[in-house]
């Protein structure tokens, strides 16, 4: 599952062909409702949707009928998901989970595995790529920045030690209809969805196979990878990112929550 804003047509023409003509890839082409039907990017969003013809593809139109601004990438995400689970409750798709992507990636062999897995959630590796070394450098610091803040949230003892990355999700089917799929918003439905996912499935990190992120700046979104690409201005050392500190006071409050003994705090939290 696939939503495409302002995409070109070679993304979808890659990806089908790595992933085979028994894979049905649903994509979802999509604009926000505040675009200017003259705009270039709602012309490119209505051209990708005419192009997209394969056997095993489906097509969603939400050009012509466009997404609510503050539902954006969450409901294309709901979406395309909500079809698959439903074309898995019918039985007309036989492997019960759904794969969440983005249209710039490309995908590893081995995505979809040959045999099949338990019930949960699985989040796969990934790593930024570029031609361009400024591009790469500004991913490249926003990634680490990323993986740094997952490191630290695991040395703090919480439950919600992982990356969420829209383009990284697969998920059983009963998981995803447990949670009602992706939340209806512009910007970190990712984020929301792995978090009630937490809590009705295991979250499995995967180290491999590796998805390769091609990093672009870009304003689709509010805030995330793109706005975070566009912004970043300063030089390598004085790219900032959160106090080793906040993570040990996390700790703290974790082993309190988790012993049930406010008083176990180590002193108030600043």
């Amino acid at each position: 599952m696939i939503p495409a804003y302002d995409e070109p047509l070679e993304f979808a023409q890659a990806m089908l062909s790595s992933l085979g003509s028994d894979v049905l890839m649903i994509v979802v082409v999509n604009v926000p409702d505040h675009i200017d039907p003259q705009s270039p990017m709602y012309r490119r969003s209505k051209t990708l949707l005419q192009q997209l013809d394969a056997p095993n593809l489906l097509a969603v139109d939400r050009v012509n009928r466009p997404i609510p601004k503050n539902q954006g990438v969450g409901l294309a995400r709901k979406i395309g998901a909500d079809m698959a689970l439903g074309y898995i409750r019918d039985s007309m798709i036989v492997e019960p989970y759904i794969y969440s992507v983005d249209a710039d990636v490309e995908l590893p062999n081995g995505y979809i595995p040959e045999t099949p897995r338990a019930d949960g959630t699985y989040l796969y590796s990934y790593r930024h790529v570029s031609t361009d070394s400024e591009v790469l450098r500004r991913a490249q610091l926003y990634e680490l920045h990323m993986r740094y803040y997952v490191a630290g949230l695991r040395l703090a003892g919480s439950p919600y030690a992982f990356h969420t990355l829209g383009s990284t999700i697969s998920v059983s089917a009963i998981a995803y209809a447990q949670v009602r799929g992706f939340p209806r918003r512009d910007a970190a439905e990712d984020f929301y969805f792995l978090n009630k996912l937490s809590k009705v499935s295991k979250i499995h990190l995967m180290g491999s196979p590796e998805i390769i992120i091609n990093a672009r700046a870009s304003h689709r979104v509010p805030f995330g990878t793109g706005p975070s690409i566009a912004s970043i201005t300063e030089p390598d050392e004085c790219y900032l990112s959160y106090n080793p500190q906040s993570f040990e006071l996390l700790r703290e409050v974790v082993d309190a929550i988790s012993t049930n003994n406010e008083g176990s705090l180590g002193g108030p939290l600043r």
